[in-house]
C-alpha cells in the first residue's frame, strides 16, 4: 500500500455505514489515508478510492487488493 492513494468518502451515508470506522482501522495499522467528499455512489456505502478507482461497499480487504493490485503493475 506504500504507493497508493487512499480517500475513504466521509458524506452522511458512507460516514454512518462504516466509513469513519474504516478510516480509524486504516489510521490504527498506520496506513495514510484522506477523508474525501461525498462522491454520490450513497448506494454502494462505504465507498472508498485508491488511486482514483472506485471501491465499492468498501472494507479493509477490498482497499488492501485494490492497493497491492496496483503496486504489482507499477512495479512490472
Amino acid at each position: 500500500m506504500k504507493n497508493s492513494c487512499i480517500g475513504i468518502c466521509h458524506g452522511q451515508n458512507c460516514r454512518d455505514v462504516g466509513g469513519e470506522a474504516l478510516t480509524e482501522q486504516l489510521h490504527r495499522m498506520h496506513i495514510a489515508c484522506v477523508i474525501i467528499p461525498c462522491q454520490s455512489l450513497c448506494t454502494y456505502a462505504p465507498t472508498a478510492k485508491v488511486n482514483e478507482i472506485a471501491i465499492l461497499h468498501a472494507t479493509l480487504d477490498k482497499i488492501t487488493e485494490a492497493s497491492d493490485s496496483y503496486d504489482q503493475h507499477r512495479n512490472n
